[in-house]
């Protein structure tokens, strides 16, 4: 029995993502992030950090319980253990691996940066804070639209590497506009509109519809 502790964050989506293209049933367990629902201490037992996402399987006879957090790392081990979205070797394993960790240590830092800035503490950030952040912003959507002009994915397939960086581009909450980056709305438009994405997006909008990370990204 395996349940995944979830909100229709950033973060949260992309994890129901994979399992919708895997067709894995999970149990699902929503815990409002917004209401501090994951701050407490059964949950911490499972993920020390107390956020979402995270994974969690009973034991048996023979194997421990095991639980997982951090999204890259649940993205990891179910592609792994499923066999799909993830190379098992060689050039391509690792294609989807330095992209996985790029969105990890630069793309989600610098987006979630900026939003915090705009959406939360604006008064507090001086001008040159705020065009740093920006700046940073955009630097990351270079790096995807110079990517995809000569790729149609992040690694040679789609991957856990595109299921990761995908609910992280929101040009509204990041004041882009995806027609600057032509490539890379080209790319979102096709992963997008995979019906796995597609049913993974339905579900977060049944549990939170007013979420930031499920509004219009047009």
């Amino acid at each position: 029995m395996s349940k995944l502790y979830f909100w229709p964050s950033t973060n949260g989506i992309k994890i129901t993502i994979l399992l919708e293209e895997l067709g894995v049933t999970s149990e699902i367990v929503p815990l409002n992030i917004r209401a501090g629902e994951q701050k407490n201490e059964e949950f911490k037992r499972i993920n020390p950090n107390q956020k979402i996402p995270a994974w969690y399987e009973e034991g048996d006879a023979t194997t421990a319980p095991l639980a997982i957090f951090e999204s890259g790392a649940i993205l990891l081990y179910l592609a792994e253990k499923h066999g799909r979205f993830l190379p098992r070797e060689g050039v391509g394993r690792y294609a989807v691996l330095q992209w996985l960790i790029w969105h990890s240590a630069q793309l989600s830092p610098a987006l979630s940066q900026y939003q915090r800035f705009r959406e939360l503490i604006p008064e507090q950030i001086g001008q040159a804070q705020l065009d740093a952040a920006i700046a940073d912003v955009k630097r990351q959507y270079a790096i995807l639209d110079a990517h995809f002009a000569q790729h149609e994915y992040l690694a040679d397939e789609y991957s856990i590497a595109d299921i990761a960086v995908l609910p992280w581009i929101q040009p509204r909450r990041q004041g882009q506009q995806l027609a600057d980056y032509p490539h890379l709305a080209a790319w979102f438009e096709r992963v997008h509109g995979r019906a796995a994405v597609q049913k993974a997006y339905a579900h977060g909008r049944s549990i939170s519809a007013n979420e930031k990370a499920l509004a219009d990204w047009r």
